[in-house]
This record gives structure tokens, C-alpha cells and sequence, in this order.
């Protein structure tokens, strides 16, 4: 329909948005998860071209890159354009239309004040109120478009300390800058060309008392929600107030919408995502903030048809002169222009008026006392994928038919559990397990900035500080380490080494064939490798933490004859075995420690072996391989 209409192949008559009312005013009851904007007659293609578009929608996903993409696409075409139909504030959000702007419209334009500018002025205060906005407050705003909220807040708060605008748009950016010149606010106000994920990096974690984000987040995408609202809990310093405006789908169709596209998502905002109250609720869970509602949600569902419907009487007035523009992109803006942009006004207008979508303003309170901490609290947790849109929302117990693909996957991971632990599994499928689940992994804890999730590793690292140095080792023993050494001696290479070794360049597809021939080499390089990387020197004392089959310790025994080399083993079976080597190598230099580290502090356990014979010294050097994941 969009395409014929934007084609002109058809007209409508009275009016496209009569048709559009229509179609919602007759949606199927009891069906509120199919949306009927999405309605095509054809219901054996309709299935086929949801996914293909779906398909579509995936490939402009709001990456770094992407995002700057799908922002440039619709925002850069061209700041005059934009100008023509919105008020003179440049504000392209949902208005607040009471009875004082609704009467003001009616009185028509001789009174000498734009009403539209009036219900944008409205909505901007609510804003400014709903954050608390006080002298000293230091606000990010993710999403500043041509500068309208800065603008309208530090001049009802001149005292705060500054407002840093962010946008991907260097049409906006341009414009922006400028017309905060104009009111004098530069010293004030700062317009920055950056993306919401590289702002805690950027400006400091904890920067800012106050965020504001005014119908951004549809930018964000589904995917990258957790991230979106981590950005913005590691932004706010505790106790700190972030105002959003959101267009919303009602919860119970969020699911059905976000695998699907529509008109919106292809032809006007590209990569573009409505959310929902519940999934701003989710969305903060998974980016493990300490993000919490704060008041009750505000519409402005209602307010933004009328924005809408003015929008539209302005842009048809000045289809003249918007044709006669040139975009940013050397295009000029035809007839099929014109009428895509009638039919977009009109379209979100139908779904604002009947309630089919909404806008909402709610408020965000970030709790602790502390700042900087959101991305050690998202590496602590194993974030689960989609388990927040499968188990925890009831959908594998409940609706497992209405979902055919996740419900085979999830069959589908259950059976092959159980034939690898009964060993029908063959090798090669359970590579493509592994690889699989590391895959889900990684874009799982992937938030789409490499600055928060390189924050997030090192977060990560920091709370290991607190956790005890080893975990289950009893366990760990009597299932692994514990068995007879001539197990592990079947697969390992002469210097025993149960960690990853270092094959040539090219190895790779000879290992299968030649691997008991390259291993050796390969064993020999790694440990050469810890040397050269360690800056170990002769006489040194050297500390093997975790050292398995002595594969370094012995290595570095021989290798460093001057050095004394301590390790340390929780295996009393692994320790006999290198003992019994070192003495038919005739290396005198090296005592194996068995040791619970969990429970015994290395002062208490290895430090004394060293000075028996070392008095007063300390270690120069610590090497631990492959123990750091017990």
C-alpha cells in the first residue's frame, strides 16, 4: 500500500490517513500481537516478505558504524527542509498539546504566537522539571538533534554547570552549534559529534548528575538496548536523574514487532526499533544497571497526532519550496519524496491517535553509592541471550508453539546433551557445539562499543580481587586432576604440557594428519615463548603457579640452572610425577609445592620453600598458565 501510494500508482480519497484509521479501527479483537498496519490480503506472501524485510531491517543493525549510517540517512537529508515544517525551535519530538495550546490553535495565526512552538515549549519544561534540573548540574543529552532542549534548559536554569549535547548528525551538529551561539549559551552548551557509547570513556564515568534522551532510544535497536541504558547508568553519578522519551509498542505486541519490519523501519528511519515499558524494565535488568523508575511514566501519545497532523499541514504548504531544495546527498526532493513524507506524517499519525503506539516520558533514578561499577556488574553475570524474552518472560513454557524456531533450538540443545554424555556424539558436532555457544557468547557480552566492553573487561578484573583465588578445587581434583597420569600420557607431548601450545603459521590444515609430529615443536615454542615474554634470567626465583605436569617448571629448571623454580600443585598425584622426572633429568633446582591456594596463603606455602634455601628473598618473577580459570 506505502509503495503504490508513494509510487502514484493509486490515490485515496479523502484521505490517505481515512484509510489508515480504517484498517485500526477494524483490527481483529483478541489479536493484539499481530499489528494490522502489517495487514496484506495476500496471506500466503504476507509470511514470506515479513521475513524478507525482517531480513532487510537485521542488515542495517545500529553498530558503531551503522548507526551513523541510519542517523546521516534521515536527519542529514537537509537542515532547510526540516526547517520548512517544524516550529521555529527546530524541536522534531512530540509536543504537549493542553487546553492552552488546543485553544491557541483554534484562534488561528493572527494572535502573533505559533502554537506548535507553544506545545514544544510545554513539553521541553516537563522535561526540565521531571529531571529537577538545579544550579551546578553537569547533563548529557544522548540525542540533541538542532539543539532545542539544551537551548530552552539552560535558559530557564542559567546556573547549572554544562549541558553536552550528542549527535551523530553533522547536518545537526552544524546547526546546532549555531543556533546556541546565537542565544549566547556557548560557554554553556556543548554540541559534540559522539556516539552514547563512547561517552562514559569520553567524559569520565560518573560525569554528569542528570541524562536526557528525547525519542532517541528508537535509534538504538533491540540488540543493543542493554548497552544503551548501561551507557547512560555509567554516565549518571549516584542518584542521578535520566529523563527518556520513548515511543512504545503496548508490551503484549513487542515480541511479534521486533521480529518483524514495517513502513516506518524501511522507507523514513533505518535500523530504527520501537520499545516498550517492559522491555525498558528488561533492558535495564540485562545491562545489570542500578537503573530504577522513578515517578510514573508520562503520555504524550495523544499530543504527538496533533504534532503530527501540524507537521504535515506545514510540510504540504511549502511543497514548493521543499522541491526546490537539494539534499545533503545532491538528490532533489520529487514527488516521490513528497508524497513517502505525507504518507509517513499521516501513518504515524493513525497509530498516535487510535493508541496503537504511544510516547512516553519516564523518569530513571540510578540507586548505589557508587559510579564506574555497571560494567562490573555486567561481566559478574552471564548475560543468557533471549532467555529475558524466553524463560523469564514465560515464553518457552508457555508459547513454545508460537515460536517454532526457538522452541526446535531449545529441543533441539536438550537432545544433544544427552547423546554427548551418552558419547553418540561425534567429534565434529561437538565442534559445532562449542563453536555455536562461543558465538552466542560473545554476542551475547558484545554491547557494540569497544570502549565499554574493554571498561567492562578490565571491571571484570577488578572484582576478581574479591573473589576467593580458587573455586571447587576438591571437586576439580577428584573429577580431573586426581586420575592416574598415565591417562593424561596417552594425548600429551613429551614435556606434558595441558595447555595451549604454539603452532607454525600454515599448521592448520596438516594438524589432523601430522599432529603427534608438530606437537613437540609446538610445546617447546610456547615454553620459550613464557621466557622471552617474562624476561626470566638465570638465578632468578621463579614462582610456577598452578604448574600442572611440570611441563614449565621443568622447562625452566633445565633451562635456568642458576634459578630456583618453585611450583605449586593441588594434585599430590601430579607433583609425585615431577619430582620422579626432575630426579631422572638430575635437575636439583626446583620444589613442587602442594598446595590448596583456597585455602593456604602462597606467603604461608610457597614463599617458605624458597627461603629454606633463600633467606629473606621474595619471587622475581610469578607465571601461572591455564590455572586462572579454577
Amino acid at each position: 500500500l506505502a509503495d503504490a501510494y508513494i509510487e502514484g500508482e493509486i490515490e485515496i480519497y479523502p484521505d490517505v490517513l481515512d484509510l489508515l484509521h480504517l484498517v485500526l479501527a477494524n483490527k481483529p479483537q483478541g489479536d493484539e500481537a499481530v499489528s494490522p498496519l502489517a495487514w496484506s490480503p495476500l496471506q500466503l506472501v504476507t509470511p514470506l516478505a515479513k521475513r524478507y524485510y525482517a531480513m532487510l531491517h537485521a542488515r542495517r543493525a545500529n553498530t558503531l558504524s551503522g548507526s551513523k549510517r541510519n542517523i546521516e540517512a534521515h536527519y542529514d537529508l537537509s537542515n532547510a527542509m526540516f526547517q520548512m515544517f517544524l516550529s521555529r525551535d527546530m524541536t522534531y519530538s512530540a509536543g504537549i498539546f493542553d487546553e492552552e495550546v488546543d485553544s491557541l490553535a483554534k484562534r488561528g495565526p493572527g494572535t502573533g504566537e505559533d502554537f506548535l512552538e507553544l506545545a514544544q515549549r510545554k513539553k521541553l519544561d516537563r522535561i526540565v522539571d521531571t529531571i529537577n534540573l538545579q544550579d551546578g548540574d553537569t547533563v548529557l543529552e544522548i540525542g540533541c538533534g538542532w539543539g532545542s532542549m539544551a537551548i530552552r534548559a539552560v535558559q530557564r536554569c542559567p546556573g547549572i554547570k554544562r549541558w553536552v549535547g550528542l549527535t551523530l548528525s553533522t547536518q545537526q551538529l552544524e546547526l546546532a552549534k549555531g543556533r546556541v551561539a546565537t542565544a549566547g549559551l556557548s560557554d554553556k552548551i556543548h554540541i559534540v559529534l559522539c556516539d552514547y557509547r563512547d561517552a562514559a570513556a569520553t567524559f569520565g564515568a560518573g560525569y554528569f548528575s542528570k541524562v536526557v534522551s528525547i525519542e532517541m532510544i528508537e535509534a538504538v535497536g533491540h540488540e543493543f538496548l542493554p548497552g544503551y541504558f548501561a551507557a547512560i547508568d555509567e554516565c549518571l553519578c549516584p542518584g542521578g536523574l535520566a529523563a527518556i522519551q520513548a515511543i512504545c509498542v503496548p508490551d503484549g505486541r513487542y515480541e511479534s514487532y521486533r521480529q518483524g519490519s514495517d513502513f516506518i523501519r524501511e522507507r523514513i528511519f533505518p535500523g530504527s526499533n520501537l520499545v516498550s515499558l517492559g522491555e525498558v524494565k528488561r533492558a535495564c535488568e540485562k545491562g545489570c544497571t542500578s537503573l530504577e523508575f522513578h515517578g510514573e511514566p508520562f503520555s504524550v501519545g495523544q499530543s504527538y497526532a496533533k504534532t503530527l497532523r501540524e507537521w504535515r499541514v506545514r510540510f504540504g504548504a511549502h511543497e514548493a519550496e521543499i522541491r526546490r531544495e537539494v539534499s545533503t546527498f545532491g538528490e532533489g526532493f520529487d514527488d516521490r519524496f513528497l508524497r513517502r513524507w505525507h504518507y509517513y506524517f499521516a501513518y504515524c499519525e493513525a497509530g498516535f491517535a487510535s493508541g496503537h503506539i504511544d510516547d512516553w516520558q519516564i523518569c530513571l533514578r540510578k540507586g548505589g553509592n557508587e559510579t564506574g561499577h555497571t560494567a562490573a556488574r555486567r561481566s559478574a553475570s552471564s548475560f543468557n541471550g533471549d532467555a529475558l524474552h524466553g524463560a523469564h518472560a514465560k515464553l518457552l513454557a508457555e508459547g513454545l508453539l508460537s515460536r517454532p524456531k526457538k522452541a526446535l533450538m531449545h529441543v533441539a540443545v536438550n537432545a544433544s546433551q544427552r547423546l554427548l554424555d551418552m558419547g553418540l556424539l561425534p567429534d565434529w558436532a561437538v565442534r559445532f557445539g562449542i563453536r555455536l555457544k562461543l558465538r552466542q557468547k560473545i554476542q551475547e557480552e558484545e554491547s557494540g562499543s569497544v570502549e565499554v566492553d574493554q571498561a567492562s573487561k578490565l571491571a571484570f578484573v577488578e572484582s576478581l580481587k574479591k573473589m576467593p583465588i580458587a573455586i571447587c578445587t576438591a571437586e576439580a581434583n577428584e573429577q580431573h586432576y586426581e586420575v592416574p597420569p598415565e591417562l593424561y600420557h596417552l594425548w600429551l607431548g613429551p614435556r606434558k604440557k595441558y595447555s595451549g601450545c604454539i603452532f607454525p603459521e600454515g599448521a592448520h590444515p596438516r594438524l589432523a594428519a601430522q599432529a603427534a609430529e608438530l606437537l613437540p615443536a609446538a610445546e617447546e615454542r610456547s615454553l620459550e615463548q613464557y621466557v622471552e615474554r617474562a624476561e626470566l634470567e638465570d638465578g632468578m626465583a621463579i614462582l610456577d603457579l598452578g604448574c600442572g605436569w611440570g611441563s614449565l617448571s621443568l622447562f625452566l629448571a633445565k633451562r635456568l640452572p642458576a634459578a630456583l623454580v618453585v611450583g605449586v600443585s593441588n594434585s599430590h598425584g601430579q607433583r609425585g610425577w615431577i619430582m620422579n622426572e626432575a630426579q631422572k633429568q638430575g635437575i636439583t633446582n626446583l620444589r613442587i609445592v602442594t598446595c590448596d591456594v583456597s585455602q593456604v596463603p602462597l606467603a604461608d606455602a610457597a614463599l617458605p620453600e624458597l627461603r629454606k634455601e633463600r633467606p629473606g628473598a621474595s619471587f622475581d618473577r610469578a607465571l601461572s598458565v591455564e590455572m586462572f580459570e579454577h
